[in-house]
């Protein structure tokens, strides 16, 4: 892979190139960490991390470019007019392979030790109870975090370097930060079992927001008389308010505010431990808040599919993509232009 080509944005986002060169100094920051961290545990995490971060940037285009072929089969007369609809197909449909890879991962764990939600740290099994990585974790738990880490830090890259800028731009990127130092803090500090409880509520309610994602892309809607955009629209609204903002707040956060988790960890006599699951606190607060945004983004769109009678394309590309479609365009028609030339 090219990288000079694969870079479309070497500079910060103009509408504010502070902020976005603030997040950007988080990103490169914590994953610096992280690898050192990972160096100083053992060269062996490196290594695997390594190797599912080269994984992930060669499987991308790969996949990327067998689900284009598969929605040129089912995308309809009218989005096929916009070239642009089977390239965000392709591009959602890597974001539902690692979804359903790592949710379909977690959840054998989640047979092979059971988590119980509704008991405190005090509970054997609950949330909060410490993992010893080296002497009682499950192996297959360990390669989900590095693969966690390994594909969030490419996303999160191909966020700000690659990726078409949306309306969302700034807080899907601070999504991804939030997200690569929650999996680091929950790793490194034997917090895995709650660490294991966060991906799986995140990850599972992503497949159904991928899907409505996807079939919106094919125009599978009232339109074509399917009416499948619209029911994925409600479903991923009942997922994300009972995964999002109903279980993760209540089983993660409540138990840290409320239960007082901190003594627990204390037995590690570790002061860094204890003020990164500080900043672990703060940051699952974040992550809610946005989960808490995107909801509201969605009501509104749904509020002017139901109430304007307005197109779910255009409530969508309004609310969520903004100019990107545009730009993006531009930028592929300059790209064709230089092909031919050359």
């Amino acid at each position: 892979m090219d990288i000079l080509s694969w870079v479309k944005h070497p500079g910060p986002n103009p509408m504010n190139p502070t902020v976005d060169t603030v997040l950007t100094f988080l990103l490169f920051g914590w994953m610096i960490g992280l690898c050192y961290l990972m160096y100083m545990r053992d060269i062996a995490e490196l290594k695997e991390f390594a190797m599912y971060f080269i994984a992930t940037s060669f499987a991308i285009p790969v996949i990327k470019s067998l689900s284009r072929r598969l929605g040129a089969l089912l995308i309809t007369k009218e989005n096929a007019k916009k070239p642009r609809n089977l390239r965000k197909f392709g591009d959602q449909a890597w974001q539902l392979g690692i979804h359903i890879t790592t949710t379909a991962i977690e959840y054998v764990i989640f047979l092979r030790h059971p988590v119980n939600l509704l008991v405190t740290h005090k509970g054997e099994g609950g949330v909060w109870e410490p993992v010893d990585q080296k002497a009682n974790s499950d192996p297959l738990l360990n390669t989900l975090y590095m693969l966690q880490i390994a594909v969030w830090s490419y996303t999160a890259l191909s966020h700000r370097f690659h990726e078409a800028r949306h309306k969302d731009y700034f807080i899907m990127y601070l999504h991804h930060i939030v997200t690569i130092a929650l999996v680091g803090i929950s790793y490194t500090n034997g917090a895995m079992r709650v660490g294991l409880v966060v991906m799986f509520l995140h990850d599972s309610s992503d497949i159904v927001g991928d899907l409505l994602k996807m079939f919106n892309y094919l125009g599978l809607d009232e339109k074509s008389g399917l009416y499948i955009t619209e029911m994925f629209f409600i479903g991923n609204l009942i997922s994300w308010a009972y995964t999002r903002l109903y279980q993760f707040p209540l089983a993660v956060i409540y138990e840290m505010t409320f239960n007082d988790v901190m003594p627990h960890f204390r037995l590690q006599e570790n002061p860094a431990s204890m003020m990164s699951l500080s900043v672990c606190h703060v940051m699952l607060v974040v992550l809610l808040f946005m989960n808490a945004w995107w909801f509201f983004l969605f009501l509104r769109i749904g509020y002017r599919i139901i109430f304007s009678s307005e197109d779910p394309h255009a409530a969508g590309r309004e609310e969520y993509e903004g100019d990107s479609s545009n730009s993006e365009d531009e930028e592929n028609d300059v790209s064709q232009k230089k092909d031919k030339k050359m």
